[in-house]
């Protein structure tokens, strides 16, 4: 039944509790979503978000909804950061297109992400795209899904020297817990790259058991290179919401914070960010979360 969800209520599902689970720095340059396949990416451009998609599913046809596709053929996806493989059937819908446009070495380039499910109902992909800016060939094509729903994160971008960060967020709801699970990417030499992955739940409803965490971005100068370091910052606060306090015992509404930390530097022989053995604090803060689950 999840993925046959229309874009909205996927959107809602997944993007419910970003106001509290999720911050990064000011600045612009947000997700934007396509709702018309045909619409050119760039005023005056003679390219359409379709013919993008057709490059990476040559053939796809229109499927029942607007702003819907279905393939006719099957497709092989890597899945970044392991050796797996996804493969997507033929008959897959792809729906949910969103779309960012990032730097990546100092270029302009177009980030295109949608769902693709399966006619089988097994849980799909999401779809990660990158074009150079005007160009309808893709120079990476990956599946950045963990969980049952997926999309761009809704904040700004963090900039990283010549490049900008953006995020891909996955996340389910379970009773009274919100599960999120937050991707951090850039570009670098046209090509999708990871550069963190942080986990953050919220608990509610259940008074001095309640509890909410907050992720945010920031970057630090780094000597010797244009890549900053990049830090996250989990807050923990403990205790019921005020809106949520009312029949909690009064010794149980008491609100406290902890925050967790880690961060990630980049690593000029490997040619991309590593962490840099700071992230324990945000292993205890996972080592707390699985008592929750």
């Amino acid at each position: 039944m999840c993925h046959m969800w229309t874009l909205w209520r996927r959107r809602l599902a997944c993007l419910a509790w970003l106001t509290v689970l999720m911050a990064m720095p000011i600045g612009m340059a947000r997700a934007e979503l396509v709702q018309d396949l045909d619409t050119p990416i760039a005023v005056g451009s003679a390219l359409s978000y379709r013919q993008l998609v057709d490059r990476v599913f040559p053939g796809s046809g229109k499927a029942g909804g607007q702003g819907e596709v279905s393939t006719v053929a099957e497709k092989v996806l890597r899945r970044l950061g392991t050796r797996q493989r996804t493969v997507l059937s033929e008959g897959t819908r792809l729906t949910g297109f969103e779309v960012q446009r990032v730097r990546g070495d100092g270029r302009r380039y177009l980030v295109l992400r949608w769902d693709a499910e399966p006619p089988d109902g097994d849980m799909g992909a999401s779809v990660v795209a990158v074009f150079p800016e005007g160009s309808a060939e893709p120079q990476d094509v990956a599946d950045v899904q963990d969980d049952r729903f997926s999309s761009f994160g809704s904040r700004a971008l963090l900039p990283l020297g010549p490049d900008d960060g953006f995020t891909v967020l996955n996340a389910h709801h379970n009773s009274n817990q919100g599960y999120l699970e937050t991707l951090l990417f850039h570009i670098h030499e046209g090509r999708l790259r990871q550069i963190a992955t942080v986990f953050t739940l919220r608990v509610r409803g259940a008074c001095e058991h309640s509890f909410d965490e907050a992720l945010a971005w920031r970057t630090v100068p780094e000597a010797g290179t244009v890549y900053p370091k990049v830090v996250a910052t989990v807050t923990l606060t403990r205790g019921p919401d005020k809106e949520e306090s009312e029949g909690c015992p009064t010794r149980t509404r008491k609100r406290t914070q902890e925050t967790f930390s880690g961060s990630w530097r980049w690593d000029k022989a490997k040619q991309r960010y590593v962490a840099d053995g700071s992230t324990q604090s945000l292993e205890r803060l996972q080592k707390f979360n699985q008592k929750s689950f």
